[in-house]
């Protein structure tokens, strides 16, 4: 049974237990004004159960990084032949929600909200992607895409957020300074992160590879 069968019996049952229960209410109340409408608030509820688990079902799970490995990332010092790249989540929105982080087209990570993953790269050019599951479902706020060059030595934050508008929600990168992320990623748990793997070749680009625990 695929997950979006599943995640729907699921949001039928549960429209079919609210709308029985808002049926039966006015009766034991012995009220008529709440059976009108029941069955529209149990389908409403219903369709919320339903995007909920739809959202939800493409998270997996993680691993945090080893108190070693976030002492050295939280000193932000970077070699002069690498370049360190933060990926953070904050805020209440979707914060359960798994948003994939994707360098040059490999996932790397998946984090929550509040979450950071810190990768480090070879300087030169690189694609940074955020998405929810493959990122092609209109029920999925769209991916963030980014593109540039790191320069030896360099530290880049990218802070994925929710922008919101009238038609659509998408996923968005805003660049944050150096001076904010030290004084907020103190705060913040840090999600171990894999090599990443760019279509048809492996490449060495963790800093998180080496120590990581269940989360």
């Amino acid at each position: 049974m695929g997950k979006t069968v599943r995640n729907a019996l699921i949001a039928a049952a549960v429209a079919a237990l609210i709308g029985f229960l808002l049926e039966v209410l006015p009766a034991l109340v012995d009220s008529s004004s709440a059976g009108g409408a029941g069955w529209t608030l149990a389908v409403a509820l219903g369709c919320i159960t339903f995007f909920i688990l739809h959202f939800v079902s493409a998270n997996r799970r993680t691993a945090a990084a080893s108190p070693e490995l976030r002492e050295r990332a939280l000193s932000f010092r970077c070699a002069p032949d690498e370049a360190l790249v933060y990926f953070v989540r904050t805020g209440f929105a979707g914060k359960a929600v798994g948003v994939d982080l994707v360098v040059d087209g490999g996932i790397v990570a998946q984090i929550k909200s509040p979450r950071f993953a810190c990768v480090q790269l070879a300087p030169g050019a690189h694609e940074f992607a955020a998405r929810i599951g493959a990122g092609d479902s209109a029920l999925k706020p769209g991916s963030a895409r980014q593109a540039g060059v790191l320069a030896p030595g360099s530290v880049t934050v990218l802070h994925v957020a929710i922008q919101r508008s009238m038609l659509k929600s998408q996923l968005v990168f805003e660049p944050w300074s150096l001076e904010t992320a030290k004084a907020r990623l103190p705060q913040i748990a840090m999600v171990a992160v894999q090599s990443p793997i760019a279509p048809g070749a492996q490449r060495d680009g963790s800093v998180a590879a080496a120590s990581a625990r269940p989360a």
